[in-house]
């Protein structure tokens, strides 16, 4: 049994005082970087709550619940940032990534508590992988609700097919990591592609408003 709830302070509570020092961009970063952390945490209750009233067996949670929760759960969080600040695109996927990273490094510190952390390279592809994974999903919600914005407040169709195509992304990526050998290679290579392609072929946010009436 871990207390994911004191893993979670301990790693906030240095970010939440930095807050007061750090300036405008910094700050951001810091705080949806906490934000990601937070979903983490709510999004494993969550979890556990569905996987006990449902009578899942753990692989079901990992490949049927856990994607649908934990996308759910860092696109709800951009969605109210994009509905009530009104970020400019760029901002709004700087945003996505924070809570993105933040996310990824919260799972992988509870990670780290459940296994043996004696094979660095098995640490290394995992770290690796999860982040990008994270990164990934929330990056293409975050470039998928500014492109969106351009014609007008999300559609609930078209948002509804951006949180799918993350849960099925992220429910491949469960399901290949479940099991070892070629599957589970195969599961770290997949994200860190897609983190390459974006690297090589970054996501053409659209301007402002603004910025186009100028």
């Amino acid at each position: 049994m871990i207390y994911a709830e004191n893993i979670f302070i301990c790693l906030a509570a240095p970010l939440l005082v930095s807050l007061l020092f750090l300036r405008a961009g910094s700050r951001r970063f810091a705080l949806h970087f906490t934000i990601g952390m937070a979903v983490c945490l709510l999004s494993a209750y969550f979890n556990s709550f569905i996987s006990a009233t449902s009578g899942s067996d753990s692989l079901d949670a990992v490949i049927v619940i856990a994607p649908m929760v934990e996308e759910i759960g860092k696109f709800l969080p951009l969605l109210y940032v994009m509905m009530m600040a009104e970020p400019s695109p760029r901002r709004l996927l700087d945003t996505a990534l924070a809570m993105g990273v933040g996310f990824a490094t919260f799972e992988n510190a509870c990670y780290l508590t459940l296994v043996d952390t004696s094979d660095l390279l098995n640490m290394v592809l995992r770290g690796l992988a999860v982040g990008a994974m994270h990164i990934g999903s929330t990056a293409f919600m975050g470039a998928s609700l500014s492109y969106s914005r351009q014609a007008g407040w999300p559609k609930a169709t078209a948002m509804m097919g951006v949180v799918s195509i993350s849960i099925v992304y992220h429910a491949v990526y469960n399901l290949l990591v479940s099991f070892p050998g070629p599957m589970r290679w195969l599961g770290y290579v997949v994200p860190l592609l897609f983190a390459l392609w974006l690297r090589l072929f970054p996501m053409r946010v659209p301007p402002a408003p603004e910025q186009q009436a100028a």
